[in-house]
């Protein structure tokens, strides 16, 4: 007996490097395919594959949603069949989220490019094959029985919390700065400026991106990883200033989920020399964490720097429940 299958189930499929996807063809028989492992996975409940838009499967699909993913352990003779439904995702802010460093060699174009989409399963059955036996798990669908998040609102230094994960408020150049990002950097030496000076050699331009969220580990620190995410510049609140706050706290979230954290603890992003409205700022903050459906995250706190600043977001929960 399994007790635990999103977590024992999860293991075995983060150590495939290969996924099966199985989908009906234009003459109504069944075919498999091979692809990359998944790209992100929320639980046993979604799974992001990139492919290309011009591809068999991609049109078989958008016919007939229906399809299963397998993973197997051949060592073992282990298996996880998931089945559900596809969609084939195109727009922007999924493509770049789910971009990876070298993809450039399957799509030319960049992340823009028009052979590139993204396939997701959100699985509704889940089946374990293990020694000539086969056991079934529900799946739940619904966000109201996702696994709940803890909020916490602490006063303090993030650098001195025991935590899986922090989060450093960065800026693009993603080597160091001022105010969290510079007490950061200090309290984990030399070996996490190391570590994000390779980080940034890999990528596009050898900058990050507004928005996104990059792991690396954490140097002295107590935690296991940090989270770096360049938040947006305040300008008017009409340049698109309240996406890219959500997508920093939403993809620093995946980062964590993707190394199976436990905990996380936030800063207040943006909300220093970028200078987004702490209010505002502190209410996407908790809807996005509110909103995220998360498989092994269980506590998240925001470290706040200032009462003041604890005192925002103590009120913004307290409306929010």
């Amino acid at each position: 007996m399994i007790r635990n299958p999103e977590k024992t189930l999860g293991a075995l499929i983060d150590k495939c490097s290969i996924a099966q996807l199985c989908y009906i063809d234009k003459d109504g028989f069944p075919v498999t395919r091979a692809m990359l492992k998944p790209r992100e996975r929320h639980g046993l409940r979604e799974f992001y594959f990139t492919t290309n838009t011009s591809s068999e499967k991609v049109s078989a699909l958008r016919r007939n949603p229906k399809t299963s993913i397998y993973f197997v352990d051949r060592r073992f003779f282990r298996g996880v069949s998931l089945a559900g439904n596809a969609e084939i995702l195109e727009d922007a802010a999924t493509k770049e989220r789910i971009w990876r460093e070298g993809d450039e060699q399957y799509y030319s174009e960049g992340v823009a490019d028009p052979d590139y989409c993204v396939i997701k399963v959100t699985v509704k059955k889940v089946r374990y094959y293990s020694n000539f036996k086969s056991t079934d798990f529900n799946i739940k669908t619904q966000q109201a029985e996702d696994s709940m998040i803890s909020i916490e609102v602490v006063l303090g230094d993030i650098t001195t919390l025991g935590v899986d994960a922090i989060v450093n408020a960065a800026n693009c150049g993603l080597l160091g700065g001022g105010g969290v990002d510079g007490a950061i950097h200090h309290a984990a030496g030399k070996a996490l400026y190391e570590e994000c000076l390779k980080l940034v050699e890999g990528l596009p331009e050898h900058r990050g991106k507004t928005g996104q969220a990059y792991l690396t580990g954490a140097g002295r620190l107590p935690c296991k990883f940090v989270i770096h995410t360049p938040g947006p510049v305040y300008r008017d609140g009409l340049h698109g200033e309240a996406e890219l706050l959500a997508s920093s706290y939403a993809n620093s979230l995946r980062r964590a989920e993707e190394k199976q954290c436990h905990s996380i603890a936030f800063p207040c992003i943006s909300t220093g020399v970028y200078g987004y409205p702490k209010e505002e700022a502190a209410q996407i903050a908790v809807r996005t964490v509110r909103e995220f459906r998360a498989a092994a995250l269980q506590r998240v706190v925001f470290c706040c720097f200032s009462e003041a600043d604890a005192a925002i977001y103590r009120r913004v929960l307290a409306k929010e429940e």
